[in-house]
């Protein structure tokens, strides 16, 4: 069969040189050109076996060479995958084996090329290495969010003590409320330092942190403020200290209310000592470090540390209300010609040109409910419960609208719902 092809072959080229000498001058072309540098260059690279040749697996039988790259690519058969199974033991897909490559928006899963990827792989003798079971990215944040969505939160319970400071009221200057921490080992002039703590308070607040000396005059206000807000939060910093300083000052004179100080660590640059005894406030009573001025009518004091306030989440309770679906249980509408049946759910004329449920007006109505548009509930509204209603609404002309409440289609409650 080989020496047919090369008798073919011969055939042929005679043929094209046939013709082509009835046609075209014999004469020798008179320039020569030399290889290019960059395919000379690179003609070293002849002389070396496949990749997967260099390694031993006799004297290295946990080692395999492996490549990084694209499963389709793999897949489709081409060069990618002829360079892959000659060269390499192992492969691993860029993206094909991660979340966000299988895990749809709603949540279901599609291995298509993932089982594609690994047939191939099979049939070109190379094993996988998988990827990432966790990831800090390409997750589907859509479908993740909506196993969290409108679910109702508990209150977070606090970990372990912190400092709880009580003021009466807000004051004309900082220093009107104030609490000390002298150091055991004064803050070095020159020297740089972090600090950090966690805050809360009981409305949001931002306070001035200034060192000093006690009677030395030297107090030190350049140092960055200190927020709190109504959760927990961190705060951090460096500073160069200007002075000798032992005592620190947290100057909240301007707050009324609670303020929750914990975790508070002070080291010097470099070091790891924490000048902060008991900054966890978990060791037993306060320390006799702080203090306050006599005059201050504020309370403070270990106790146990607050959780963040409940989250105001509402639940669903009516379906499909993103029109995306068919079901329309829960939406009744006012027809041309009066009758209430099911609303109409129409493509592409919702948000961003997706579904929206439709309501056409009769026209020339001499009232308001002469075109109405119901909204059900899964279950009775109960008496004094907070019920939230939000939705994108456009009209093709101008026009009002009014809100009420009904037992059903024409059994007034409220006449006015907002």
């Amino acid at each position: 069969m080989k020496h047919t092809k090369n008798i073919l072959g011969t055939m042929l080229l005679t043929a094209a040189a046939v013709a082509v000498t009835s046609c075209v001058d014999d004469s020798k072309l008179l320039f020569a050109f030399e290889k290019p540098a960059s395919i000379a260059g690179m003609e070293y690279l002849n002389e070396y076996d496949a990749l997967k040749t260099y390694v031993n697996s006799s004297a290295n039988p946990n080692f395999k060479l492996g490549i990084a790259l694209t499963a389709d690519d793999y897949i489709a058969g081409g060069l990618v995958t002829r360079l892959a199974n000659s060269n390499f033991q192992e492969m691993t897909a860029g993206n094909a084996m991660k979340y966000a490559s299988c895990v749809a928006d709603d949540g279901t899963m599609n291995f298509g090329t993932v089982e594609k990827f690994v047939a191939a792989a099979k049939a070109g003798g190379l094993t996988i290495y998988g990827h990432t079971l966790a990831w800090h990215a390409q997750q589907n944040n859509k479908y993740l969010n909506s196993l969290i969505k409108d679910k109702e939160l508990p209150p977070s319970q606090g970990v372990g003590n912190c400092l709880h400071i009580k003021t009466s009221e807000a004051k004309t200057n900082p220093w009107d409320w104030q609490i000390f921490y002298d150091l055991a080992s004064p803050l070095l002039a020159g020297k740089t330092y972090s600090f950090s703590m966690r805050t809360k308070a009981s409305a949001a607040t931002t306070f001035p942190l200034w060192i000093e000396t006690p009677g030395a005059k030297n107090t030190n206000y350049g140092l960055p403020q200190i927020s709190a807000g109504t959760t927990w939060s961190v705060i951090s910093f460096e500073f160069t200290s200007s002075s000798d300083c032992s005592r620190l000052l947290f100057s909240f004179g301007k707050f009324g209310g609670d303020l929750y100080f914990d975790d508070i660590v002070l080291v010097e640059k470099g070091d790891s000592h924490n000048m902060f005894s008991n900054g966890t406030f978990e060791e037993g009573d306060l320390p006799s470090k702080w203090s306050k001025p006599g005059w201050h009518s504020y309370t403070y004091g270990i106790e146990p540390s607050p959780g963040d306030a409940a989250v105001d989440i509402y639940t669903d309770i009516i379906t499909n209300g993103d029109a995306e679906g068919s079901a329309v249980t829960n939406f009744i509408s006012t027809h041309v010609g009066g009758s209430n049946s099911a609303c109409n759910i129409v493509d592409g004329v919702g948000k961003d040109g997706s579904r929206a449920f439709v309501v056409t007006s009769a026209g020339g109505g001499a009232n308001s409910w002469d075109t109405q548009f119901f909204i059900y509930a899964n279950r009775p509204l109960v008496d004094k419960e907070v019920v939230r209603i939000s939705f994108d609404y456009r009209a093709d002309v101008p026009n009002n609208s009014e809100s009420q409440s009904h037992a059903a289609p024409g059994g007034y409650i409220h006449y006015d719902a907002g």
